[in-house]
């Protein structure tokens, strides 16, 4: 099956996220689709883009471009199959404005390779690696029954060192010749092709039949001293031909080699120990002798000093002309010209004496681009080679600095601490870095630098003249190869090299890269290419060790490496140990499991379409590591920390999500690291490692097994024998004990079942004679004599010995194999006791576990520890492994032919109570292990299930049913707008409200409340929230109030039936699993569950929208948000209304709000089709007419008619409903129940409407009803008059005063001590520039209606008998308006106000008029204001303001932010008076674009990408909405809502109106 994965790039720069976590790459399996999409408006984006990918480059076929497609919305979308394994590049290619080709930089994805076994496809963290010295195999005849014996293990790939021929050394990394196998594993084979057969035929075989798989070590970077192939071709390594900077480093090491020769001769003048170095005083001498007598008299000095008159000279003879660009060159080398030559124009450094040059031509450009004359140049570049000369003395004085502290800082470690003090030829005081061929040729060792952090750079190459320093740490038997930068430099090398790693390609399952890290990385990236074109899925391990995480990935990407080296041994202390396995185990430090990816994260710019759960995001993921418990080139256990900390070691890192590995000898505790070069044992073949227990039965049958041991007595040291003598046979047979160790013997007595709860008494005889007890353990006096005691019960264990770790390896490493082939993908790590690790893997499908407790042995401590209890996942279903580790006491003598180990004991246990007791937590479901014996080196592994496996099968179902909207559909059928606001949302105050103030919002302890009741709640807080250390699922795993909460919602509402008790069947299956497990479930219900009631939503409610919400995530995104406001707080579900914004405008008193509702009514419910809720709101305002006028506050405990705008968008949104909905105009003829009658307790719209207009035309004034403190007690009485005048001769409607604000900037002074109070921030008195567009509006669109016959009213009524037309009355308004609001070059925001000085503000208001009376503005001057709006109230339009600044910043009343706490005495921003004064609102930003797109000011493109922040804000906003407003930069404000329903309904009227463009 074909994998999805959507992959959003970034749209500057076309790359892929950045991992949030730097040491991850992206990987995929193959057959991986991957949708890569690029947002509208980036400028990548052109008709050009294409993506270029080098998926072909394994056959050597240049990159596929694929051109992807980009839809009406903008977004660039291109699908990319990846089929076959490897390390694949790709860029994005597109045409500029100057119609220049432009490539992004390179991004990278591997695709993993298949690892078949056998018949069997064996996922990668199912390996179980060994290292192999491939020489202890013995002849390639060996190998078979070898290995066979490993894989019984439970091993099943293994790693073999080098087996190519070898140099003098014979180590294994020391090769002398690559293309050559080695004779000594293939003896009387002298044909390459007779040896390479062999080597197929039995490789193949042990796959084959066996499940073997074996990968091989490549060394690239170096060769063998020896190698014929070096002598003939000296080019192929570093020599002073073609490295001649090198002669310096050459001629000190040809001292220093004359010097350790001459005290190894007894010869060195002036030092007085001969041929030894044994103390301090004596490196002193020596260091004194070479600082004084050897150095100084070599004149290495003069390898870095120009001949400056010969320079001078030179310069003169050589002018030349052009100049340079000055960009070309670092600023701080270009500022001085000593700087410049120093740095860009010297060559020839140390090649010899005064060998250091001057590129002449170089420093004449300089001179002419300086504008000097000749007679300045001459000068300055003689006064300037003197004073490099200086520069370069003193970076050689450095220089030698560190060659002193180099020098002897290896004598010191070296001689001194190792104590090899007698110096010889193979053991010289200071190792060579230059070796001679026979043809006198001088080429350089290889070796590797402490700390070396430029990775990319050859440190044998120019800079940082490490040889010369004698930085570099030497590896005597190998010579370094140098390839250059290309094959051109040295094809010989390359192509032998090649031949070299494809020959073990084709024969072997993988490759291990050894020192990836110090190989030419353009070296490896070839031959690694190469390796894959002949076996694709070909398995590529590195050794790499950059030191830097970032370089890692570097080398990991470009290489395609699909595994690194990672080692267990490397841990310092035990919490150190537990870092790593979490750290290379991918594993948890919170309680086990993860988040399941959903398609409601994964960023893509589309919307939902598909029926079935769509795509995940590509994430990254760390790269793939062996985690070996011991490598085969560092320290065992047994040298490193103790040998008891084998088994332990071992057993937490098999229990690790990541492939294991090992090395052979580390199971028969080999006591020291194997030499790779020393090592000519051979692997022993299995013998019978058990050691055999007496077993003595006390009577008949089969009974209780009771082992009798004495142990750790000095007595013991010497003793041949120990017998027993007890009360079972009246002491009459004495039983002999089995020696299991040094200090150590034991036996196992079987008695009688009819013995259980008896006790008896025993004694010890030692060699035959000796009477004793053993006061460590259990003792009786009776008479003055004292024995031991046992008494006969279920507690006492029996135990199986054994002399190497085998039967161990065995059980963990098939279990490790299991886990990985069965599913157990979840990993928990956690720390029981400073030394006692827990790790459990998990099946997340059926909540089986493996759970193992594991002590490390980091030092001896001979004592055991009891734990508190141990929690296990669910109920034991199985022990599979209780046993720990015994100290070996015996003295170790090596076998000559074998390798063997050190004569330890593995005890395995088989009765678990001497190490712990198990008790059912029956409410948790659970067992849990009180440990109250846990030695040094115990490991415990259990397998646990479920103790009712029910629930989880029951959620499977579930889960299949909502994997796939069309087997749900049944369920959500019935489900309405009003019961997807139950089910998914409800803010604090509307739950109280639904709830008579019996619930609230779920809080969840340490944390807080959810912002949703619904599951929108804990959808949106965890959205992109995979770990599961969170306080939110600390609580769900902590009780189940959260899932109970649920239910008593889903139960207190009438849902319908189906959905109801589908519901609460899934919260109780949910109810019944582990504690443990339960939040992963949860939120997977709960996200299968969000998802399908959004798409019925938006294909099921919404099916009739014109909004092609799949083409658009943030359209969709702001359709399903519709769901948000639309809801029913009263006894009846059906009762619904819309909440202006959440959570502070949603409750009972303080919800309905005329302006807000009015304003989000056409984009919420008219641009989608939702025709009746619409409706039911205008005509819910149409009954509460009064005075002529709309109220703003509608909620129940209050109405107030101080708004001028509410009534005419009221009359704007009935003129919508008429041209949207199909035969709207019967809405004229609806009959309204009045609230406040004036005549008749009814009236049809048409009425209402006519009754406004005429009430504005006769002009109104009244004084608020309940005017006073009580009503406002922030408005003075003069605010509380209400009056509105028609100008007949402008058309203009007037009204308001300074003291109040009948418009949306309605925010009224209450600081007393900034001496605001009843001043209005924004009055907007006179004839606010909207409300004459609106007016326009309504009387253009009712002429037209009048004209058609649908509106029977065609004139208002004026004083003294006069009637206005609406013809008339338009046309007034257009003769006047640019007259009156146009000004130089902006329109004003209000007209005839009594604070003249507020007309000329700059303000948004103007985007709403133009949105609503385009018709009214002259063209030229419309694209001139747009202009400066975007200039002054839209600075940062694209760059994270979402909203349009309320004024612009230049105003002395602006303030970039709001704060209703502010008690400051600022008249300007104290208690919120800067609400409408700069703060960035969203919905006339909605408004503006329209107005951008109706003077084509944007395209609809364009008008898509100015909303990519708001797309942003939406996909990581927990509320999953847009706020009402922001601070200035789109910086979030406390105070404002962060759902608001004005936000979401202007940006829909955007999009439906760009619907033609964008369908």
């Amino acid at each position: 099956m074909v994998e999805v994965l959507i992959c959003r790039l970034d749209r500057n720069t076309g790359l892929l996220p950045t991992p949030s976590v730097p040491k991850n790459v992206y990987r995929v399996s193959q057959s991986t689709r991957i949708q890569f999409q690029l947002e509208s408006g980036s400028p990548i984006i052109t008709p050009t883009t294409s993506l270029l990918i080098d998926l072909d480059k394994y056959q050597d076929l240049h990159p596929r471009q694929i051109s992807g497609t980009t839809n009406s919305f903008g977004h660039w979308t291109a699908e990319v199959e990846f089929s076959s394994p490897g390390n694949f590049n790709f860029c994005l290619e597109y045409t500029n404005n100057l119609n220049q080709s432009i490539k992004t930089e390179i991004n990278w994805i591997i695709v993993d390779p298949i690892i078949t076994l056998g018949s069997e496809t064996i996922p990668f963290n199912g390996l179980c690696l060994q290292s192999l010295l491939s020489r202890c195999l013995g002849p390639i005849s060996n190998w078979s029954e070898i290995l066979k014996h490993q894989r019984s293990l439970g091993f099943n790939i293994f790693h073999l060192c080098p087996i190519q021929e070898l140099g003098g050394s014979l180590s294994h990394y020391s090769i002398s010749d690559p293309t050559r196998l080695s004779p000594e594993l293939f003896p009387g084979m002298e044909d390459e092709e007779e040896k390479y057969a062999a080597l197929c035929s039995v490789l193949e075989s042990l796959d084959k039949e066996n499940g073997i798989g074996c990968v091989v070590d490549i060394v690239l970077n170096h060769c063998a001293n020896g190698s014929p192939f070096i002598e003939e071709h000296p080019e192929a390594a570093y020599n002073l031909t073609n490295s001649p900077w090198m002669r310096v480093a050459y001629e000190l090491d040809k001292a220093l080699v004359k010097l350790s020769n001459d005290i190894s001769r007894k010869a060195l003048r002036g030092y007085m120990n001969e041929n030894k170095v044994e103390t301090e005083e004596d490196l002193k001498n020596i260091m004194k002798i070479l600082k004084v007598d050897i150095v100084p008299g070599l004149l290495l000095f003069q390898y870095f000093q120009i001949d400056v008159e010969d320079a001078y000279l030179k310069f003169i003879e050589n002018e030349s002309e052009g100049f340079l660009n000055a960009d070309d060159y670092r600023r701080e080398y270009y500022e001085n010209l000593s700087s410049f030559i120093e740095n860009y124009s010297l060559f020839g450094e140390g090649e010899g004496i005064f060998s250091t040059k001057v590129d002449n031509q170089l420093v004449w450009k300089y001179c002419k681009s300086q504008n000097w004359s000749n007679e300045v140049a001459l000068e300055k570049v003689k006064q300037s080679l003197t004073e490099v000369n200086s520069n370069l003395l003193s970076r050689y004085e450095k220089h030698l600095e560190d060659i002193y502290g180099n020098i002897e800082s290896e004598i010191k470690f070296r001689i001194l601490h190792q104590k090899n003090n007698v110096i010889k030829w193979n053991n010289p005081l200071i190792r060579e870095y230059f070796m001679q061929l026979h043809n006198g040729e001088v080429v350089l060792f290889n070796g590797w630098i402490m700390g070396y952090d430029k990775i990319l750079k050859d440190f044998a190459e120019k800079d940082g003249w490490h040889y010369f320093r004698r930085n570099v740490h030497i590896w005597g038997d190998c010579v370094k190869l140098r390839y250059g930068a290309s094959r051109e430099d040295c094809p010989i090398l390359w192509d032998r090299m090649e031949t070299y790693v494809t020959s073990m390609a084709r024969i072997f399952k993988g490759i291990r890269l050894d020192n990836a890290h110090g190989t030419p990385i353009n070296v490896s990236e070839y031959m690694l290419n190469k390796a894959r074109e002949v076996n694709p899925n070909l398995l590529v391990i590195g050794e790499l060790f950059t030191g830097n995480v970032r370089m890692d990935t570097y080398f990991v990407n470009r290489l395609g490496l699909n595994a690194l080296v990672r080692e267990a041994m490397n841990a310092h202390n035990p919490s150190h140990f537990g870092n790593l396995l979490y750290e290379y185990g991918e594993g948890a430090l919170s309680p086990v499991g993860k988040i399941e990816e959903s398609e409601l994260e994964n960023k893509s710019l589309l919307g939902i379409s598909q029926s079935k759960v769509g795509p995940v995001k590509l994430t990254s993921s760390p790269v793939s590591v062996f985690l070996y418990d011991c490598t085969h080139d560092n320290e065992t256990p047994a040298q490193k920390r103790t040998l008891q900390d084998s088994l332990p070691n071992a057993a937490l890192v098999a229990m690790t999500n990541c492939a294991l590995a090992s090395t052979r000898g580390y199971d028969e505790y080999v006591p020291k690291t194997l030499s790779v070069a020393n090592e000519h044992r051979i692997y022993k073949l299995p013998g019978n490692e058990g050691i055999q227990e007496p077993k003595i039965k006390i009577g008949e049958g089969d009974g209780i097994s009771i082992r009798i041991e004495i142990r750790d007595n000095p007595i013991l040291e010497n003793c041949t024998s120990v017998d027993i003598k007890g009360g079972w046979d009246d002491w009459k047979n004495p039983i002999r004990l089995l020696k299991i160790d040094l200090n150590r013997f034991s036996a196992t007595l079987i008695f009688r079942k009819s013995d259980l709860g008896k006790s008896y008494q025993f004694k010890f005889i030692i060699d035959e004679t000796n009477w004793i007890y053993d006061p460590k353990q259990k003792c009786i006096t009776l008479d003055g004599i004292t024995n031991n005691e046992i008494n006969v019960d279920q507690s006492q264990c029996y135990a199986t010995f054994y002399e190497n770790m085998w039967p161990a390896r065995e059980i963990i490493n098939k279990l490790h194999t299991k886990l990985a082939k069965k599913g157990y993908s979840e990993m928990f790590i956690q720390k029981e006791s400073e030394d006692v690790h827990l790790i459990m893997r998990q099946n997340p499908s059926n909540l089986k576990s493996y759970v193992i407790i594991g002590r490390s042995a980091y030092w001896n401590n001979p004592n055991s520890i009891t734990l508190g209890e141990v929690k296990l996942p669910g109920i034991i279903d199985k022990i599979c492994l209780l046993a720990f580790q015994n100290p070996s006491n015996k003295e170790y003598i090596p076998d000559p032919v074998h390798i063997d180990g050190l004569k330890a004991v593995l005890e395995v246990e088989s009765n678990y109570l001497r190490f712990f007791t198990i008790n059912r937590r029956e409410n948790e479901k659970i067992d849990c292990l009180s440990m109250h014996n846990v030695p040094q080196g115990f490991i415990a592994i259990i397998k646990t299930k479920l103790l009712d496996n029910d629930p989880i099968s029951r959620l499977h179902e579930i889960y299949r049913t909502l994997n796939d909207y069309e087997n749900c559909k049944d369920i959500l059928e019935d489900l309405s707008l009003e019961d997807v606001n139950h089910l998914l949302w409800r803010c604090n105050s509307e739950e109280l409200a639904i709830s008579h103030h019996q619930r609230q919002v779920y809080t969840v302890a340490k944390y807080k409340p959810l912002n949703f009741a619904g599951i929108g709640g804990i959808v949106g807080e965890l959205m992109n929230v995979r770990e599961l250390d969170n306080l939110v699922y600390d609580n769900i795993r902590s009780g189940d109030w959260l899932i109970d909460y649920f239910i008593t919602r889903t139960k207190s509402y009438p849902l319908p039936e189906k959905l109801a008790n589908f519901l609460c069947g899934g919260y109780d299956y949910i109810k019944k699993l582990p504690h443990s497990i339960k939040p992963q479930h949860l939120m997977k219900f709960s996200k299968l569950l969000f998802r399908n009631v959004k798409l019925h939503t938006l294909k099921s409610i919404l099916n009739r929208s014109p909004l092609s919400f799949e083409k658009d995530s943030l359209l969709e995104k702001l359709c399903l948000s519709i769901s948000q406001f639309w809801g029913s707080i009263s006894n009846d579900p059906h009762k619904c209304t819309l909440a202006a914004g959440l959570p502070f405008l949603a409750s009972e008193d303080n919800r309905i709000f005329g302006r807000d509702t009015l304003i989000a009514l056409k984009g919420l419910f008219l641009c989608t089709s939702m025709y009746k809720q619409a409706k039911d709101i205008l005509l819910y305002f149409a009954s509460l007419v009064k005075n002529g006028l709309i109220p703003n506050i509608a909620n129940q405990s209050r109405t107030r008619y101080n708004s001028r705008d509410t009534t005419w968008l009221f009359l704007q949104r009935i003129i919508d409903y008429i041209s949207i909905v199909p035969d709207g105009k019967t809405i004229l003829n609806e009959e309204v129940q009045l609230k406040y009658p004036s005549a008749s307790q009814t009236q049809k719209i048409q009425e209402i409407i006519q009754y406004i207009l005429q009430a504005h035309a006769s002009g109104m004034f009244f004084i608020e009803e309940g005017a006073g403190p009580e009503l406002d007690s922030r408005m003075k009485d003069e605010g509380f008059n209400i009056e509105i005048n028609l100008d007949p001769n402008t058309g203009f409607i007037y009204g308001g005063n300074r003291w109040n604000c009948g418009t949306w900037m309605d925010i009224l002074g209450s600081s007393d001590k900034a001496d605001n109070r009843f001043t209005p921030a924004s009055p907007r008195d006179g004839a606010p520039i909207e409300l004459t567009a609106l007016l326009y509006s309504v009387i253009s669109s009712l002429l037209k209606l009048n004209e058609q016959g649908i509106y029977p009213y065609s004139e208002v009524k004026l004083s003294k008998g006069k009637s206005l037309t609406f013809a008339i009355w338009k046309r007034n308004i257009e003769y006047s308006f640019e007259n009156f609001y146009y000004s130089n070059g902006f329109y004003k925001d209000t007209v005839k106000s009594q604070v003249p000085e507020l007309e000329t503000q700059i303000r948004p208001n103007v985007c709403i008029a133009m949105a609503f009376a385009p018709e009214l503005f002259n063209k030229d001057h419309a694209i001139e204001a747009l202009g400066q709006i975007e200039t002054d109230l839209l600075p940062l339009l694209g760059k994270g303001q979402l909203g349009i600044k309320t004024l612009n910043e230049s105003d002395p009343r602006y303030a970039h932010f709001v704060d209703f706490h502010n008690d400051s005495n600022e008249f300007n921003i104290a208690h919120g008076f800067s609400l409408h004064n700069g703060p960035e609102w969203l919905w006339p930003f909605g408004y503006y674009l329209i107005a951008a797109k109706t003077f084509n000011c944007k395209t609809p493109l364009e008008i898509i990408q100015s909303l990519k922040d708001h797309r942003d804000y939406i996909e990581k906003s927990t509320w999953m909405s847009l706020p009402a407003f922001t601070n200035d930069r789109g910086h979030h404000c406390a105070f404002s809502c962060d759902a608001q329903a004005s936000s979401v309904g202007t940006l829909l009227e955007v999009f439906y109106e760009i619907r033609e463009q964008t369908n």
